[in-house]
């Protein structure tokens, strides 16, 4: 029995090349120009934030600073890989939501006028 190297034997690159673009250790997020940034610099980044008029972030991390990059503007942000979002995730709460609370979400929502439209349109 003969011993193989198997990343010599089927040309096999490292799993770090991979790791390095799925999980980068910066993201850059294109802007028109430093008036639509609303982050300082310096200031925690949230996943799903809106950075800039429009731009949004995929991780959540520190937002370095502002570079140029073949003549266009970009903000540079460090990914601290923790995916930490602000955004309100009601089915994580599903299994503990108690009656005040769930009435609460079906008026924040108007979920209780929607459904009575649906239901008139029904019979």
């Amino acid at each position: 029995m003969r011993t193989i190297n198997i990343i010599k034997e089927l040309n096999i690159d490292n799993k770090i090349k991979y790791c390095e673009y799925l999980n980068p250790k910066y993201i850059y997020i294109p802007i028109n120009n430093k008036d639509e940034i609303k982050k300082n610099i310096n200031t925690r980044v949230f996943k799903g934030e809106e950075v800039a008029s429009n731009k949004y972030s995929s991780v959540s991390g520190i937002f370095n600073s502002v570079v140029e990059i073949d003549n266009n503007l970009y903000m540079k942000i460090e990914n601290d890989y923790m995916e930490e979002s602000n955004t309100i995730n009601h089915a994580s709460d599903l299994n503990v939501i108690n009656k005040d609370k769930f009435t609460k979400l079906l008026n924040d929502i108007d979920l209780s006028n929607k459904l009575d439209k649906i239901n008139n349109t029904l019979y």
